[in-house]
Formats: C-alpha cells, structure tokens, sequence
C-alpha cells in the first residue's frame, strides 16, 4: 500500500496528499492547503475526511482487497469511483495472471495485487489531472455465478495445461482492403496467407521494407532455441515461395516486431528488444548491417514500439512489460530522431487490455488518425483493434476504439491477429495466429529444459529457456 501510495504521489506532485485506508480512519487536509485524496481498498464504513475518497473497486463493487476480489477476477475491471455520487471517472480493463494459490482473507495474491495497485495509481492520477473530462453513472455488474470453492484453482490448472500442451503458430498474410474499411468492424477478409509456419518455426510481425519492393521484415521465432530474431523476406506469388535472409542485428536476447519506416531517403527501425532493456533506433541498409544511430531508453522494456510523427515532434508508442505485458500504452517523444527522449509525463496514457497494446504503423484516412492496437482479452494477439486518435500533446492523450478487425473463424489461422502494415501498392500485410497441438514442438520444448537431450535439438541449437510472456510479438 505505501509503494502504491508513494506512486500516485509522484504523479500528482505536491498539491494532492494521497492517503490509502485499508481500514476506516479519518484524513483531514494538510495545513498547508494540500487537497488530501483518500483512496478506500476495503470495506467498512468510510469516516469523515477532509478531502476527496475514492473506492477502488473490480466491475462486480467489490473492493480491491475484499474476499470476494482477492478469489482472483484476474482479468477483470478495474474502477475508481467516488464514494459519494458512485461515478467513474476513470477505468481499465487489465490483464493478469491467474492465481497460483488462493491467498488468506483480505489478501489478494501478491502479483494480483500488484497490477491492479499500479492500474489504479495511473487512473487517479488521470481523473484528478482532468477533472472536467465526462464521467458517467456506474452501477455494480451482477455475478453471472457463484464462486464455488476451488474454482479458480481449477481454472487456472486448466489454463496451464493448454498452455504446456499446446503451441502458437503464425503466419504472414497479404491482403487487399481499402484503408476506409479499417474503420468498421468486420472480418478481415481475402487474407493470402505467403509465409505458413514449418516445424522448425515461424514468422511473424511483417512489416515492408521501404524503398524495396516485395521485401518484408519480419520476426522468425525459432521452437528449438525459443527466441525471435529478425530476418528480411522477399515474398513470392505463391505460399511458401519466400527468400529469406537474417537481418543482423548486433543484440542479445529476443528480437521481434522490426517497424521500420522512411524519412529523407534514410529507413530506420525499432525493433523491439525489450529482453535487453532498452531501445535503440537502427539505420538500415540494404548492404550493410544495421547502424544504431539514437538510444531512445534504458532500462525500460519496451514492447511492440511503433514510430510516428505528430504536431511537429518524433513519438514513439510502445507497451511497457514492468507494468503488464499487453495492457497498457505508454508514449515517449522528442524534437527529433536523436534525442533526448522523453517519457509522457501521463504515462501509461491507457490502461486497456482490449486496445492497448500496438500492432503496427497508424494511419491517416479521411482526416483521422488511426492506430492499430491489440485485443488481448481473450488471448495474446487474439485480434486487432482500430483506435482514432483524439487528442496527442506532451501533457495529454486520448484515443478511441472505432472497429475490431477479427480473424476468419473458418480460415486455416482462425485464433489471431496481430500486426497490420501497409504496403507501397495499396494492399496490407497481416499476420495470423493458429493454436495447435505438435508433438515435434514440445519435444523441442523439452529439449530447452533438458541440456543433455541433445537427440531432440537439430544441430547448433542451444537450450535456451523460451522469452517471458508477452515478450514474442
């Protein structure tokens, strides 16, 4: 409590006092005119307070530490309402893992707990920056069920089993569709899936490659080593009629998600690399290895980090893993490529695991500026979201979702997408995702785990343990 406290008190400054009651208490204002905003976790009947108090509540009312909370909605709504008038101001639907174990009374589990204390901070801190931003009568969603005893220990046994049997595979995709019709929800449709995944791997995060027609960058994740690396594909006209080349990218760990773009004759790109913590902006070259040119950050791990310009600065839109792997949107800008770089003092700037997390370059159609997000409610990369920006500024930024763009339910990728990237001659590539059951990959799996099994591994692969979750993109 006294982290989250601290927190929310670095975002606000020293004109608020923040003050966090897990039980009853009073809290009168600063004598020296500091508003004091008391912030409820728990049930109980709130005393008498000088300031502003806000309830921190899931969708269902309940408090943040109360029983039936702590039970573990993981992937619930997260709230911050007035006691009084039981109005949001502010709300995020986070993402999380499922318990490991059912935790004590009045005691959510620790990682839980965690991710909703930061959502929290970042959701007070907005709506008392924007106190006259619309907020709306709310009212307690009704449980669709009883908890029963066991039940999120079973759900999350079960969740973890599919996750061990199971494996990810996805694909490249070209498809033809007017940028208007991004604005509507639909099926994508017409997808021509070039690049299909083998058994040693599979690419993903296609991005052109500008400047050279029919190139492509991708990631290619490979099942025996369990880390992306980047390689440059020249699409042919038919599936699996593909040239590729490695693209060396002089870095340690995981690389994935290679945006790239075009400025002054000069193509640049951000891969992500946030197993490495940090962020560099890279020049490309078609007979040259990549050159880094700026350091964006360090220390921050930085996912999916996307380019773009707006009202006369560099931005660069990005998902930061510390805070939650796919819900949260964070924005760093500058005056220019090479800095300094600097991180939005709203940042994360939202807080939705619906719409979030980046999935390509954004696009202006019909005067709107859109950007494409990730749905990762249901799961990672599940599908893509178009959002219209509204308003971007070093003090402010706000967005909408405007469509959902879903995968075929009948196609041969039916369970995700989650990158979409214009190319030179107006059509779009898109990658798809595949849940299925390999006996070959989790053998190779195994192999990671086991140094001796050299049996299982092709020649030259390294056991080495596959990325943390939300790290592959």
């Amino acid at each position: 409590m006294a982290a989250f406290a601290e927190k929310l008190q670095r975002s606000l400054g020293p004109a608020v006092r923040v003050a966090v009651e897990a039980e009853p208490a009073s809290a009168p204002p600063d004598a020296d005119g500091a508003e004091t905003v008391l912030l409820r976790v728990a049930p109980g009947k709130l005393a008498a307070a000088g300031g502003r108090a806000w309830r921190i509540v899931d969708e269902h009312g309940e408090f943040l530490c109360s029983p039936a909370s702590a039970c573990g909605n993981a992937a619930g709504r997260r709230a911050c309402c007035p006691c009084i008038s039981w109005r949001i101001p502010a709300r995020a639907h986070r993402g999380g893992s499922w318990p490991r174990r059912i935790s004590a009374p009045w005691r959510p589990h620790p990682e839980l707990r965690e991710a909703a204390m930061k959502a929290a901070a970042a959701l007070v801190a907005e709506a008392i920056r924007h106190p006259g931003r619309a907020t709306r009568p709310w009212a307690p969603l009704p449980r669709k069920a009883a908890d029963w005893p066991g039940r999120w220990r079973l759900a999350y046994g079960l969740k973890r089993a599919r996750d061990k049997l199971t494996s990810e595979n996805w694909a490249v995709g070209v498809t033809e569709v007017a940028p208007e019709e991004l604005g509507r929800s639909r099926i994508m449709p017409g997808i021509r899936w070039t690049v299909p995944p083998s058994a040693e791997g599979y690419h993903a995060d296609p991005f052109p490659w500008p400047g050279r027609l029919g190139m492509a960058l991708c990631e290619y994740f490979d099942h025996a080593t369990g880390l992306g690396r980047l390689r440059a594909l020249r699409l042919g006209a038919e599936a699996g009629a593909v040239l590729a080349e490695e693209l060396p990218v002089q870095v340690r760990g995981h690389l994935s998600y290679p945006f790239c773009w075009e400025e002054d004759g000069r193509v640049f790109c951000t891969p992500e690399m946030a197993a490495s913590r940090r962020q560099v902006i890279f020049e490309l070259s078609p007979d040259a290895p990549p050159r880094a040119v700026a350091t964006v950050a360090e220390e921050v791990e930085m996912a999916d980090p996307t380019f773009f310009r707006h009202g006369g600065l560099c931005w660069l839109a990005y998902t930061d893993v510390s805070f939650g792997p796919h819900d949260n949107l964070c924005l760093m800008f500058a005056e220019s490529l090479e800095g300094p770089w600097t991180p939005h003092p709203a940042n994360p700037v939202k807080i939705d695991i619906r719409s979030s997390r980046p999935a390509g370059p954004l696009l202006a159609v019909g005067g709107r500026l859109l950007r494409p997000a990730q749905d990762c409610a249901a799961s990672y990369g599940a599908a893509l979201v178009v959002n219209e920006i509204l308003e971007c500024t070093p003090s402010s930024y706000r967005e909408k979702p405007v469509a959902v763009l879903s995968p075929d339910p009948e196609g041969p990728f039916p369970h995700g997408l989650h990158t979409i990237a214009a190319m030179a001659d107006g059509r779009f590539l898109v990658d798809g995702k595949r849940i299925s059951l390999s006996p070959g990959i989790l053998l190779r799996r195994l192999a990671r785990r086991l140094p001796s099994a050299d049996w299982l591994r092709r020649p030259g692969a390294r056991p080495i343990r596959k990325p943390a979750a939300g790290l592959r993109g």
